[in-house]
């Protein structure tokens, strides 16, 4: 796993100082995917095998990320947290970034909080509720863009910027019909999306 976490960031990552902060933190980042690979075995974590999980639970995340470094995350809200992604990675690479993963699953939740403290990730917090006001919203496989969009208007969630990820092609998905202000990269269909 070791050579393939190397490889990979090597083959995504371009940017000379992102990539030296990713291969500091390896040992973080391989642990978590050994972790989640441990706890599949007992509970349905993940449908990822751990080499899909390399990509998509850690790299991927950053991939899109770092895309927009010139936007300062000062916290990140992941909703429905599930196994971590892509929370976990945010919290790994961005240390002084206060990394909120919201849950209602128990079995979940056990994992995260086995995670946080196995990581020693002091600035992931764990909670069922989301909070009012966020600064930057995350999404993946909660629910369909549209839908989402509703949901946070109608529990009057407040936030800045949105990064949704799509579980297909954007090219083929109808959720993007109603979005006016969108970026998206058409290798790693996901979308920032920044309220007026």
């Amino acid at each position: 796993m070791d050579n393939l976490f190397l490889l990979t960031v090597d083959k995504y990552f371009e940017h000379t100082e992102i990539k030296e902060k990713i291969l500091e933190k390896k040992e973080k980042f391989l642990e978590y995917i050994e972790i989640v690979s441990k706890w599949k075995e007992k509970i349905n974590i993940t449908g990822f095998s751990s080499e899909d999980f390399l990509f998509r639970g850690t790299v991927e995340p950053l991939l899109i990320f770092t895309k927009y470094k010139g936007v300062f995350f000062e916290e990140i809200t992941d909703i429905g947290s599930g196994a971590g992604i892509p929370a976990i990675s945010y919290a790994i690479f961005f240390e002084n970034t206060s990394v909120n993963c919201i849950e209602v699953n128990k079995k979940k939740i056990a994992f995260l909080n086995f995670i946080k403290y196995s990581l020693n990730l002091h600035n992931l917090n764990i909670s069922k509720n989301i909070p009012q006001k966020n600064f930057c919203i995350t999404s993946r496989a909660f629910m369909n863009f549209n839908d989402f969009l509703k949901f946070l208007s109608e529990k009057r969630i407040t936030y800045r910027y949105l990064i949704h990820f799509f579980k297909d092609n954007y090219k083929n998905s109808n959720e993007l019909k109603i979005v006016s202000k969108i970026k998206y990269n058409n290798k790693y269909f996901q979308v920032l999306y920044q309220k007026n």
